[in-house]
């Protein structure tokens, strides 16, 4: 953030870069919302896709395998590094993917934006929490509880400032706590 926030050549600094007003499906640039949301809906479809496929693949396997018990793994012959870097490839490539289409809808990069670790970092654990590490449908489950409690907040008022960060808060020590019991009864 701060190195964001002070190269001001690259990054704009703290005013940021203004995409420019070029509509169309080549720059991604649209003159009406759901246009956006088709975009959004086919690049979730995408993600989705390539998950349920890179389950089924070797890598997929070795993933769970190290997700599970990293040194059985790693006795089984799998390169843990290996494994533990292309999955972080794949995750980086389509976060990017993900990232660049959700600035070409704003159209207005800033350092707060893309760098706030209560918007992005917490959102993404939470998401992940609420829906169930490590299984395709819990992403899809946490994004549409915790968007719904954002848009719920914003529509009786109280969506920004330290009302929606004390509720994500509270979401996310719900969710751990809920993921330690669900643990312990599967145990």
């Amino acid at each position: 953030f701060v190195i964001a926030n002070h190269a001001d050549s690259l990054t704009g600094g703290p005013r940021g870069l203004m995409v420019p007003f070029k509509a169309g499906l080549e720059n991604m640039i649209f003159r009406e919302r759901w246009q956006y949301a088709l975009l959004m809906f086919c690049f979730a479809a995408m993600v989705i896709g390539a998950c349920v496929l890179l389950r089924r693949t070797r890598l997929g396997y070795y993933l769970l395998a190290v997700r599970e018990d990293e040194d059985a793994a790693r006795a089984a012959g799998i390169d843990v590094l290996r494994v533990k870097l292309s999955g972080m490839a794949i995750s980086a490539a389509l976060t990017s993917i993900g990232g660049t289409l959700f600035a070409m809808y704003l159209r207005f990069i800033d350092p707060p934006t893309l760098f706030t670790l209560t918007d992005v970092g917490v959102k993404f654990a939470l998401i992940a929490l609420i829906g169930g590490v490590g299984t395709i449908y819990g992403a899809i489950i946490g994004t549409m509880v915790i968007q719904s409690l954002q848009t719920g907040m914003v529509l009786i008022g109280y969506g920004d400032g330290s009302y929606r960060k004390i509720v994500v808060g509270l979401a996310l020590v719900l969710a751990v706590y809920l993921d330690i019991i669900y643990r312990k009864k599967t145990n």
